[in-house]
């Protein structure tokens, strides 16, 4: 298997792990994110990135973030496995 390790910039439109605030206290925009893995899949809509690549082909911890909200994909490294 062959894949690329990715850094992808992103805005996570779900981000708020404020706990109890008032609504004043919230951000007015989303907030921006970035996240390095291995792209393990890709589709029309959607970016999955793995944390965790085993030798068996395996992959864990898999982050999907959607294309809409990516503003920058950089590829980081190739590597086979």
């Amino acid at each position: 298997m062959s894949v690329k390790i990715v850094l992808v910039d992103w805005v996570d439109v779900q981000a708020l792990d404020v706990g109890l605030c008032f609504p004043d206290d919230l951000p007015e925009e989303p907030v921006g994110a970035s996240c390095v893995g291995f792209l393990v899949k890709e589709n029309k809509e959607n970016y999955f990135l793995a944390k965790e690549l085993w030798e068996n082909g395996m992959c864990k911890y898999i982050h999907v973030i959607p294309k809409k909200f990516v503003e920058k994909l950089t590829v980081l490294e190739a590597c086979k496995k």
